[in-house]
């Protein structure tokens, strides 16, 4: 019914292409079929593809550590500097309009809500940042050295009568 037939060198020479699935002879040196056909250049870029990729994750990766280093050495040496980007911004509007501004003006130019600045201004308070003056019905945000004369109690400066 069914014969085998015997092996030969030839048929050892019969590789199936694995992109166009055809048959295709490699070639032969002295009888002896090649251990390994490359027949698409899939494999080569998908390791220079690879490879690239880990070399500009470890230049990234040295990169940011370089960056945090020298951001907190800067950090360290300016105490007085605030630690929240918001108390960055809440900051740089003081500078911009000499040191003082209402709280509802810091709302307006921020776009923040009422409750986040007063959060905002309490931490910057608390730090020592900014001083909040009461005026009536709002607060008169101010850096440390900007705070008017007349702003204290007239009870402060008084010594006790006695």
């Amino acid at each position: 019914m069914f014969r085998s037939l015997p092996h030969t060198d030839a048929d050892a020479s019969l590789r199936t292409d694995a992109v166009s699935g055809r048959v295709r002879r490699s070639p032969a040196i002295a009888g002896v079929a090649p251990v390994l056909t490359v027949t698409s250049a899939r494999p080569v870029l998908l390791f220079g593809g690879l490879s690239v990729v880990v070399l500009l994750a470890g230049v990234l990766t040295v990169a940011t550590i370089r960056t945090r280093t020298t951001t907190e050495s800067t950090e360290a040496d300016d105490a007085d500097a605030p630690a929240h980007p918001d108390a960055w911004r809440v900051r740089r509007l003081l500078d911009e309009h000499g040191g003082r501004l209402p709280q509802s003006e810091i709302v307006e130019r921020t776009g923040w809500s009422k409750s986040k600045v007063s959060r905002v201004l309490s931490a910057m308070a608390e730090d020592e940042q900014v001083r909040k003056i009461r005026l009536g019905r709002e607060n008169l945000v101010t850096r440390p050295g900007d705070v008017p004369e007349h702003a204290g109690s007239p009870f402060d400066d008084e010594s006790p009568k006695g």
